[in-house]
C-alpha cells in the first residue's frame, strides 16, 4: 500500500506539472494569435500608393567660383582667378509627386513605412547674374527613397515623419558660351504627415517636406578674357548646391 501511494502522489505531480507547461504553452499561443489578429486589423498596414500636389519652393547656391586660364604663348599660364559667387533669384511654383511604399503595424500605435517618390515635374527657371553674364538654372527631376515612422491616433487616423535619400537633376545654362549641362545632386529629406481614411482603402493626406543636395564640384569649358587677351579654352570651377521645401496634398489607397 505504501508504495502504491508514493506512486500516486509521483504521477499527481507529474500531472500538475504537465498541467503548468501546458497553460503556459496555451497562454502563449493565445497571446501571440490576439497580436497578430490586433495587428492584422491595423487599416494602415500594406501596400499603398498615393499621388499629391501642392507647392514648392526652391534654392540654389554656386560658391567657390574660379576662372583659370589655360597654358597659352599670352602671359599669365594657368592663372587661376576668383570671381564673386553668382547672384540667384529664388522660385516657386506648382510641385507633384508619386510615391509607392509599405507600411509595416509594430504594434497597435506605431508604424514603420518604407516608400520611393518622384517628381516629374519641373520647376520654373530662375536667372543667374555671373560677373555680369546672365544666365539659367533648374531643377527638372527629383528621386527620393525615404523611411516613414508613423503612430496610429486611431483607427483611421496616423501622423508620421519622413527622412530619406533624394536625388536630383540640376541643369544650367550659360547665355554667353551658350553651354547648357546637366548634373544629379544627392543629399537627404525631411518630412512630417498626417493621413486620414474617408472610404474604404482610399484616404487623403497632408505633408510638409524638406531637401537639402550637398555641394557638386562642376568644371566646365568656358570663353573668358584676361587682361584684354581673348581666351576660348578657359575652365570654370564651382561648387553647386540646391534646396527645396514643398506643401503637398493628396490622396492614396491602401492595397
Amino acid at each position: 500500500m505504501k508504495n502504491k501511494s508514493i506512486s500516486f502522489k509521483r504521477i499527481a505531480k507529474s500531472i500538475r506539472r504537465l498541467a503548468k507547461h501546458l497553460f503556459y504553452f496555451t497562454s502563449f499561443v493565445v497571446l501571440s494569435a490576439t497580436n497578430s489578429i490586433a495587428f492584422a486589423q491595423s487599416r494602415f498596414e500594406g501596400f499603398y500608393g498615393q499621388v499629391g500636389a501642392g507647392y514648392e519652393s526652391t534654392g540654389f547656391s554656386i560658391l567657390n567660383v574660379v576662372d583659370t586660364l589655360p597654358a597659352s604663348s599670352y602671359p599669365p599660364n594657368g592663372v587661376s582667378i576668383p570671381r564673386p559667387n553668382p547672384v540667384i533669384n529664388k522660385s516657386a511654383g506648382f510641385a507633384g509627386t508619386m510615391t509607392l511604399g509599405y507600411t509595416y503595424a509594430l504594434t497597435n500605435q506605431f508604424l514603420l513605412g518604407v516608400g520611393a517618390e518622384y517628381s516629374p515635374l519641373s520647376q520654373s527657371t530662375q536667372n543667374i547674374t555671373d560677373a555680369g553674364v546672365m544666365g539659367t538654372i533648374a531643377m527638372t527631376k527629383s528621386w527620393n527613397l525615404f523611411l516613414s515612422p508613423g503612430y496610429a491616433i486611431d483607427d483611421d487616423k496616423a501622423i508620421y515623419a519622413k527622412v530619406g535619400y533624394s536625388r536630383a537633376k540640376i541643369t544650367n545654362s550659360d547665355s554667353a558660351s551658350g553651354n547648357q549641362t546637366s548634373n544629379l545632386l544627392s543629399g537627404y529629406s525631411l518630412g512630417l504627415g498626417y493621413k486620414q481614411f474617408f472610404a474604404s482603402n482610399w484616404y487623403g493626406f497632408i505633408e510638409a517636406n524638406y531637401t537639402a543636395y550637398s555641394n557638386y564640384q562642376i568644371s566646365a569649358p568656358e570663353p573668358f578674357s584676361y587682361d584684354h587677351v581673348a581666351y576660348t579654352t578657359g575652365t570654370n570651377n564651382k561648387s553647386l548646391g540646391a534646396y527645396s521645401s514643398s506643401a503637398l496634398l493628396g490622396i492614396g489607397y491602401k492595397f
